[in-house]
């Protein structure tokens, strides 16, 4: 079962089942004139990469290709006869190669400098009679998904229908330049945000967001409003509901809702209808510490769920992931009434019985509406994130969702390079770390200020010891060569080196009362 799980999963990956918003993006030819079309180009956008929301990236498409053979871009042999045309560039290639992904042609696009990739499908829509290709045809375009690699993917990618390729590798190979542009939006109705995640009640992917992106929520406060969706299988799509035997301990409810197994060992560890369980309860503390049955001024924020999966993933996770006792702190520590979402699982239809649950059955329908094939997910404004989902590109792509001049404060922290960045500027108010604005500026001058003081007072010190010192060396060449009547004054314990002594108090006048003056003092 799991096999057959995650065999139909691959499915919708490839494009059998499922298709992409375009909403966010749109590709264009703006020259020559004859390539442009209103519309624009159909394309699917890929699932990995960044794109420049609200922005467009307008260059020189360039394609190295042959013309006779596919440029598919599967090997670094590719890669090192691409010539750089010493200007910013968006690279055409080919799908297709061998145990290439449309990652790793990406990588490589990127690796020889190009701002963005456009690539042509080698095969056709079915029922395209114009259209010819080598392949079997597909009833959709395939789906431009993460390979489970592409968290270092910057730059942004497309697929087009070969037909659209076709034409413009014509214009191409007729030597005629071609000005591309890929442009993205993300709807900007009004002073608030609607986002969503999609993920699971074990979703590692998704960990460290979920520890990170807390406090940027509480900051986003009522500006945003927070959906946490979770991903479960329909049990019915893969033949659990006839035989329940055949997918074992993977579903609940007599076969409807399943999820694989998550360790891969059928016979112990954790099951798939453990995930199921876990995903119900945290849907019903969304529901009653973040949804619709939460306090106004929790309703979109949820603090409280954030607080719960951190700290279920941290002193639970696998080893204790069904602990009744681990949970309960879990829920404890969050503040969450555990006798509330017990009974909120129990009323939605529980996870026993030929029943349906309303919560799960819910999650199964949007699930479908949106295509959701691949976890963590973001959607912004019904808008799906792309690239890594991390605490500083999810911010970004948030404040890029609000209506001019209605940005909350903590959208100054948007824009940092890490999460780590984010998380500071979060904590400090939002101000971003080394500053920002006049307080910034004062912070950075005081700063200064006080390291001048520093240093001041430390050559100050230095320059006082320094003439402490000069003064104690003076003190001891004047004592070595002071004149002889200084030396012989009444208490003075100093002695001319190389004159004899002959005993003090003799009575001598003569000799300076104690001291008997050599004989010849003539120098020599």
């Amino acid at each position: 079962m799991t096999r057959l799980l995650l065999a139909g999963v691959a499915a919708v990956l490839m494009g059998v089942a499922a298709e992409v918003s375009q909403t966010s993006s749109r590709l264009q030819i703006q020259i020559p004139t004859e390539l442009f079309r209103p519309a624009g180009y159909a394309h699917q956008e890929a699932l990995f990469g960044i794109p420049h929301y609200g922005g467009a990236i307008a260059q020189r498409l360039v394609y190295p290709g042959n013309y006779t053979d596919p440029y598919t871009l599967c090997s670094d042999s590719e890669a090192d006869k691409f010539v750089n045309p010493a200007q910013p560039f968006i690279l055409l290639v080919d799908r297709g190669g061998q145990d290439c992904t449309f990652v790793s042609k990406v990588r490589r696009a990127q690796h020889l400098g190009a701002a963005g990739v456009i690539i042509v499908d080698d095969r056709c829509i079915c029922g395209d009679g114009a259209c010819a290709s080598a392949v079997a045809c597909q009833p959709v375009e395939p789906i431009m998904a993460d390979d489970g690699s592409g968290a270092d993917i910057t730059i942004p990618s497309f697929l087009m229908t070969k037909m659209d390729g076709n034409i413009i590798k014509s214009h191409l190979q007729a030597n005629q330049f071609i000005q591309a542009e890929m442009t993205w939006s993300l709807p900007a109705p009004d002073d608030r945000v609607e986002w969503s995640l999609w993920t699971s009640a074990q979703d590692s992917a998704a960990t460290a967001f979920k520890a990170e992106f807390r406090d940027v929520v509480t900051a986003l406060g009522t500006h945003a409003y927070f959906t946490p969706h979770y991903i479960v299988y329909d049990g019915e799509e893969y033949g659990c509901r006839d035989d329940t035997n055949h997918c074992g301990n993977l579903c609940t409810n007599a076969g409807r809702y399943c999820n694989p197994d998550p360790d891969f060992d059928r016979d112990s560890g954790l099951s798939g209808a453990d995930i199921i369980q876990e995903t119900l309860r945290q849907k019903c503390i969304w529901l009653h510490y973040g949804g619709d049955k939460a306090s106004k001024g929790e309703q979109g924020i949820g603090e409280r769920w954030w607080t719960y999966v951190q700290t279920f993933s941290k002193k639970c996770g696998m080893g204790k992931f069904v602990d009744s006792s681990c949970i309960s702190r879990a829920m404890s520590e969050a503040k969450i009434n555990e006798k509330t979402i017990n009974k909120c699982m129990d009323e939605s239809g529980g996870l026993q019985g030929d029943i349906d649950n309303t919560l799960l059955s819910e999650e199964l329908k949007e699930k479908a509406n949106k295509s959701i094939v691949v976890i963590p997910t973001v959607y912004v404004n019904n808008v799906v994130e792309r690239g890594g989902i991390t605490a500083a590109s999810v911010l970004t792509t948030i404040c890029s969702g609000y209506a001019g001049g209605t940005e909350p404060k903590v959208c100054s922290c948007a824009g940092q390079g890490s999460s780590t960045a984010v998380k500071l500027c979060v904590r400090n108010g939002g101000k971003p770390p080394g500053g920002g604005g006049a307080s910034g500026a004062s912070t950075i001058l005081g700063s200064v200020f006080a390291a001048m003081l520093v240093m001041g007072a430390a050559g100050f010190l230095y320059y006082r010891k320094s003439q402490e010192a000069m003064r104690d060396q003076v003190r001891g060449i004047l004592a070595e060569y002071m004149p002889l009547d200084d030396m012989d004054a009444p208490g003075s314990n100093a002695r001319v080196p190389f004159i004899s002594h002959h005993g003090a108090g003799n009575g001598n006048a003569g000799n300076g009362g104690g001291y008997a003056a050599p004989k010849d003092t003539r120098l020599v």
